[in-house]
């Protein structure tokens, strides 16, 4: 048999896929993306939020050693700005956006020992209170 008829052949007995296979393909599809769809989806906040624990760690551990160099935190809302650049090579933003502000509290929750408070307010997150009393 020539080659041609072969390939004839073979075209006419290939039908194709059934309408069951297709159905079951997409719904694997389907059912593959919803799982790792939000998973991607989630990605951003959970950045923002690891960078804000690494905020909060480097402003305590920054607040620490100024504390250990002058007896006492900074004193006036530019509190931050004064650790740069010794303690901090810029002071970070928030993650969702906006600043963090810094309060000194002279007394601290015991009445003695000075502390600090930081906040920070984002888009549509809540805001971020850290108090740290000595």
């Amino acid at each position: 048999m020539p080659w041609w008829r072969i390939t004839l052949a073979l075209n006419r007995n290939d039908r194709g896929f059934t309408l069951l296979e297709v159905t079951v393909v997409a719904v694997v599809l389907g059912i593959l993306a919803a799982m790792v769809v939000p998973r991607y989806l989630d990605a951003p906040e959970r950045a923002r939020e690891k960078a804000l624990l690494v905020d909060y760690r480097t402003f305590q551990e920054a607040l620490s050693l100024y504390y250990q160099d002058y007896g006492d935190y900074p004193h006036d809302s530019n509190g931050l700005e004064e650790l740069v650049p010794d303690y901090l090579k810029k002071v970070p933003s928030y993650p969702w956006g906006g600043e963090y502000s810094y309060y000194y509290d002279s007394r601290g929750k015991d009445g003695k020992t000075p502390g600090y408070k930081i906040e920070a307010e984002g888009s549509g997150k809540e805001p971020l209170q850290v108090n740290y009393d000595g």
